[in-house]
């Protein structure tokens, strides 16, 4: 079971729903690493992100999911977003500044 993305995508999607958003992000950014460009993972982050109020995080996993479905002017709206956001360290906005160069 642990190797289907249907059964990682429900139960991120349960930890969610039942506001155990670090458990759902701990699941999911191993995940990523197997599966970098599934723009659900990144969209599940985006809501588990949201739920904890990191703004900046949300809208740069929403340009991402954005991004892999090869949205484009979606992602760099998000992207622009995030950049515009109050929350985040400087580490996080430089990232998702040279993202957005890309």
């Amino acid at each position: 079971f642990p190797s289907y993305r249907a059964f990682v995508y429900g139960l991120a999607d349960h930890y969610i729903g039942v506001k155990q958003n670090s458990k759902a992000l701990d699941l999911l950014e191993k995940y990523l690493l197997i599966y970098p460009k599934d723009p659900n993972l990144y969209d599940l982050m985006a809501k588990a992100y949201a739920n904890l109020g990191k703004i900046l995080l949300q809208h740069e996993n929403l340009a991402e999911a954005f991004y892999y479905r090869y949205n484009l002017r979606e992602a760099i709206s998000s992207m622009d977003m995030a950049v515009r956001s109050r929350d985040g360290n400087f580490y996080e906005k430089s990232r998702v500044e040279a993202r957005l160069k890309e």
